[in-house]
């Protein structure tokens, strides 16, 4: 029998499925040919979704943690325990000695069940800003009034399309045929990063980590002082542009080539291009912005996509997520049940949990693993060990579970009906239930509810998936969409798409794009040359291929198992006398791990790259590696911020 679904990984593409069920067990998964993004093919990832599913090694009972090692539960004893523990604390009006810990390992929108049971409890604490796109999201609302995000298919009428700090290949595979018709219908195709890219393109410009900022001032620089920008557009759309005219002053061209490592020769073409080349689309890498000057960073490359008019223009615009989707979607959280609240944010989640008064009694982890994907993992497990009971909603045994006292299994999106957007294409997707849970385990619908009625949460109504997707889907009435034609269709493309700014009205204070005019935090990080002497290589910890963050790392199928890969340049290798699979201590200010050489041209001599997600359990995890420390805006994370040195593991 087969089946329609979607990809909830939480990457770009929310890839459309046909799924294929043989004695009640997914067998096979095919793209769907007829769904215009995702057009018949699939990443690596989701055939990992189906090995994950099906894994010997996968939880299908709660697990009780006895001095160091767990045993297999009831679920009424696990409901006993988590009654008794959050309905203390409930009772007492101590819930913001609740931290709910959770990002978005899952996009299904009834997983944010989590955050409705969370708040009808009168709120709890919560982690503020991401870890993923923070300070670059805020640079769009401080810029636009909101993120901006074209259509794939727009790309076509680009004349330039430049890759900056993004590497499709890796992350986002259905961007590759729009490249390639855009390509063959003449747009130029140029990627900005300091990593090459597997992508056919006509140029790529390699800069040292963090200087994207400065180089888009460069630019914008030049254009202003040649008079190569559009005056009409900056005058009619744009404020602050006197402002942010002097801030360019400061750089001149030998800084530039300098301090980002480029030629003089890449420094003109890129000024060429964008005083000649309209329109230009901008797609942003999240990489960029994972610096303490992220947000200014995103900054400088919107001010100058804007001050030569390439905003709202067709084929043209900053491309970094649209908001679409978000308002119709909060009815599920109930926000409104909030009496009480307090917020960590998620760069310095450890030090905020240890400082924190009243002081944390209970921590519990949804969609996320942050004993792997927070900074500073050491001061992260300190921390959570301090905290006298956690609990972790996943499939297996994972950095953060393996530090929890409880573990309740996660619903695979085969196993629960529910529907999921995305915030970097316009479609909204029906995903039905196709196999049953395995060994009557609850889903996580089935668990909100019974929970939420054990502890006596009368503002929490116990509804069936269905019920809560129908409720969800009542505020987009008004656009036409109901339940009954999103499960006919299978999918639906939001009416009011794309959100480009097109009409001219943006969302700031004052209707037009607001230019950065201060220094703000900086236009690159520099580092006392004793730290720089020390450690001599900047960390890049950057996505893989075959694994969304740390999921999948585990299962049988995995290349490398858990032990990371250490990615040098020849040069570097020589330089330490490393061959390809040779054992490497990678060292930081915040701590070591060790992982295996892979020698790579693809690397900046300068930099070392390591993949995150490997798991910290087997000695892996990247973020031993990453200190804790909060970006100009946004709160995002600096995740490569980061100096380093290796050394051969004898």
């Amino acid at each position: 029998m087969k089946f329609s679904t979607t990809c909830t990984l939480n990457c770009y593409d929310s890839c459309r499925v046909e799924v294929t069920v043989e004695d009640g067990r997914v067998v096979k998964a095919l793209g769907d040919k007829n769904h215009p993004l995702t057009r018949g093919f699939l990443c690596p990832k989701f055939k990992k979704v189906i090995e994950r599913t099906y894994s010997p090694d996968r939880l299908t009972q709660p697990l009780l943690k006895e001095k160091s090692s767990f045993r297999k539960i009831s679920w009424e004893k696990a409901f006993a325990i988590l009654t008794e523990k959050i309905g203390e604390l409930y009772a007492k009006g101590e819930t913001l000695s609740i931290l709910h810990l959770y990002d978005h390992g899952s996009g299904g929108y009834l997983k944010r069940l989590d955050e409705r049971f969370f708040n009808c409890l009168g709120g709890v604490t919560n982690p503020s800003g991401s870890l993923c796109w923070g300070s670059g999201y805020e640079a769009m609302q401080r810029d636009f009034g909101a993120p901006t995000l074209g259509e794939y298919h727009d790309l076509i009428n680009s004349k330039a399309i430049i890759l900056w700090g993004r590497d499709p290949d890796t992350t986002n595979l259905h961007l590759l045929p729009f490249l390639k018709e855009a390509k063959e219908a003449g747009a130029e195709i140029v990627a900005i990063n300091p990593l090459k890219i597997k992508v056919a393109i006509g140029r790529h410009i390699s800069l040292k980590p963090g200087t994207d900022g400065l180089l888009a001032l460069g630019i914008a620089r030049l254009l202003i002082s040649e008079g190569l920008y559009d005056k009409a557009f900056v005058k009619e759309k744009v404020i602050n542009f006197e402002e942010f005219s002097r801030l360019t002053e400061e750089i001149t061209v030998e800084k530039v080539l300098k301090e980002t490592g480029i030629s003089e020769d890449d420094l003109a073409y890129l000024a060429k291009l964008f005083a000649f080349k309209k329109p230009i689309a901008v797609l942003y890498g999240y990489g960029l912005q994972r610096y303490q000057n992220g947000g200014n960073t995103v900054r400088a490359i919107n001010a100058l996509l804007a001050i030569t008019g390439n905003v709202g223009v067709k084929g043209g615009g900053p491309n970094y997520a649209h908001p679409l989707w978000k308002p119709y979607f909060g009815s599920i959280v109930k926000a409104e049940e909030k009496v009480r609240e307090r917020y960590f944010p998620w760069p310095v989640m450890a030090n905020s949990i240890l400082a924190a008064e009243p002081p944390i009694k209970l921590i519990f982890v949804t969609r996320s693993n942050p004993l792997n994907q927070a900074p500073d993992t050491k001061r992260m497990k300190e921390a959570f060990y301090n905290v006298p009971f956690k609990v972790t909603v996943d499939f297996f045994l994972t950095d953060t579970a393996y530090a929890s006292d409880l573990i309740i299994p996660a619903t695979s999106v085969f196993e629960e009906e529910d529907i999921v957007f995305s915030s970097w294409h316009y479609y909204l997707s029906y995903l039905p239930k196709i196999v049953t849970p395995p060994n009557g385990m609850l889903t996580e619908v089935e668990f909100w509810n019974e929970l939420a009625r054990k502890i006596g949460l009368k503002n929490f109504e116990p509804k069936t998936a269905r019920e809560f997707i129908i409720e969800a889907l009542e505020p987009l009435k008004p656009l036409g969409i109901t339940f009954e034609i999103l499960r006919e269709k299978g999918y639906v493309r939001h009416p009011l798409a794309p959100f480009t700014f097109s009409d001219g009205k943006f969302l700031t204070p004052s209707g037009k794009i607001e230019l950065m005019a201060g220094k703000g935090l900086g236009l690159y990080q520099a580092y006392d040359s004793l730290t720089a002497k020390k450690f001599p290589y900047r960390l890049l910890t950057v996505h893989p291929k075959d694994y969304l963050h740390s999921q999948f790392h585990n299962l049988e199928s995995a290349e490398w198992g858990t032990k990371p890969r250490v990615v040098i340049h020849p040069s570097t290798a020589a330089r330490h006398n490393l061959d390809n699979l040779a054992e490497v201590r990678v060292k930081t200010v915040t701590g070591e791990i060790t992982g295996l050489v892979k020698v790579s041209d693809r690397v900046r001599p300068d930099t070392v790259v390591i993949e995150e997600g490997s798991w910290g359990i087997d000695g892996g995890g990247v973020n031993v590696l990453t200190p804790q420390v909060r970006p100009d805006m946004g709160d995002g994370v600096p995740f490569y911020d980061v100096l380093c040195n290796i050394e051969a593991v004898e």
